[in-house]
């Protein structure tokens, strides 16, 4: 058996002050244990470019509430640095705050800044070198994110309701708050939704809500209109509270696969290859956060 080194989460913050060799540089502490570093550093630091300040080293502590933990019991200033955590399904009825070193994304993943159609063909382009006009002749982008977005937005919209409900309770999350895999959504083999499927799932989802203390069709029905109206069913609205990780990239995925004939790569392998691409504008929020952060810090610590 291969052994193993296991780190508390003050052994990754503390681990931070060693990689901050740079004057012009700062740590990143996010979500995830997942092996994405390589993509998190080429992300922050085309996010960056151009400003002199650049991402020494991300380092990624586990979830949502370890992240934000380890920021509250953080009283380190040694060296310029910021927690950041997703937006996640919170976005749609409660989102969370950001603090002097904690951001929360606006979007409901680091991976929904993604989705641009330049990122996406980009990508594309790693695993079939073709101009990136054939790609995006090719590949449709707009009517494929358009034919999601009627398939995924709506099923967002139960999935926030379960979500503010089982939290007001702070109880036993009910079965239809995880949501289905892509693979019980859509048959890729058809290139269509499985339509009985999901509706068996809204309805099931439906009466699971129904089964809470205190809500009726009206309630549910008040609660889908005020979704309805702050997220209609636009590419908009999809990028910004479906999880691109989970969901958005691996459709795209499948269908570049399929359309362009190459073997679908591992989802770290296509991050990688979109992370330099992204239209930085849309994540000027962050951008600004992070060159605060760092220029607090350096103002604080002249000599």
């Amino acid at each position: 058996m291969k052994d193993t080194l296991e780190f508390s989460t003050e052994q990754k913050q503390v681990s931070g002050i060693f990689y901050n060799n740079s004057h012009n540089g700062i740590i990143i502490y996010t979500e995830d244990t997942d092996n994405d570093k390589l993509f998190y550093l080429k992300f922050y630091n085309h996010l960056l470019d151009g400003t002199g300040v650049k991402v020494e080293d991300v380092i990624q502590l586990g979830n949502c509430d370890t992240v934000t933990q380890a920021c509250v019991n953080d009283t380190d200033y040694s060296f310029p640095k910021l927690y950041v955590i997703d937006g996640d399904i919170y976005l749609t009825y409660k989102p969370k705050e950001s603090k002097e070193r904690l951001f929360v994304l606006d979007r409901y993943c680091i991976e929904n800044y993604l989705l641009d159609e330049e990122s996406i063909c980009h990508a594309i382009q790693a695993y079939d070198p073709k101009s990136l006009d054939q790609i995006k002749a090719s590949f449709d982008y707009g009517n494929l994110m358009n034919e999601f977005t009627n398939l995924m937005v709506p099923i967002y919209y139960y999935y926030s309701i379960l979500s503010e409900e089982n939290k007001k309770r702070k109880t036993t999350k009910t079965a239809g708050y995880q949501l289905k895999k892509l693979k019980d959504l859509y048959d890729f083999q058809s290139n269509s939704p499985k339509d009985v499927l999901i509706n068996r799932f809204k309805e099931d989802w439906h009466n699971e809500l129904l089964n809470l203390s205190g809500i009726d069709e009206s309630y549910i029905q008040e609660k889908l209109d005020v979704r309805k109206e702050k997220y209609p069913l636009t590419i908009d609205s999809l990028i910004k509270i479906v999880s691109g990780k989970d969901y958005i990239i691996p459709f795209l995925r499948s269908h570049a696969a399929k359309k362009f004939n190459f073997a679908e790569p591992k989802l770290a392998s296509w991050k990688f290859n979109s992370a330099e691409y992204f239209d930085v504008s849309i994540c000027k929020n962050l951008k600004q956060k992070i060159l605060e952060t760092y220029n607090t810090y350096k103002v604080g610590n002249k000599s």
